[in-house]
């Protein structure tokens, strides 16, 4: 190759990167102003509905409150849930029907007299945790 060939050569390598960049660039902010994403579905505070292990009716929109946890017992399964007027609670017997629904403690104990949910204590300290999962 001639030593003007390699000059021109060495003089175009870089514009032609130069270029070609710049293109880039160029394309890149007209698809950024041209795609426009639609509104994310997330709002703030909203938390992911949790399935009813019982397989009970969906409750209407306004009754769709975060839970919080579960109570499991020999006798009953409750769901908490986090309201605007402070913790609701669902109640399922043995067999998963539902007996109340979004109710207040008090309210629990009328429908279901001797189930006192402040009196339920957690019994964390008297089971041993690694013999309730004896396949781990």
């Amino acid at each position: 190759m001639s030593e003007q060939a390699e000059h021109l050569q060495s003089l175009t390598t870089p514009f032609v990167r130069s270029l070609a960049a710049l293109g880039f660039v160029i394309i890149f902010f007209v698809a950024a102003t041209l795609i426009r994403p639609g509104d994310s579905g997330a709002t703030p505070g909203a938390a992911p509905e949790m399935p009813d292990p019982h397989g009970s009716a969906a409750p209407a929109p306004e009754e769709t409150y975060p839970l919080l946890g579960s109570l499991l017992g020999p006798d009953y399964t409750t769901h908490i849930h986090s309201t605007p007027d402070g913790p609701r609670y669902t109640v399922f017997d043995a067999g998963g029907e539902r007996l109340a629904h979004l109710m207040t403690a008090d309210e629990i104990y009328q429908a279901i007299p001797g189930y006192n949910i402040p009196d339920l204590k957690a019994a964390v300290g008297e089971v041993d945790v690694l013999d309730v999962h004896p396949e781990f």
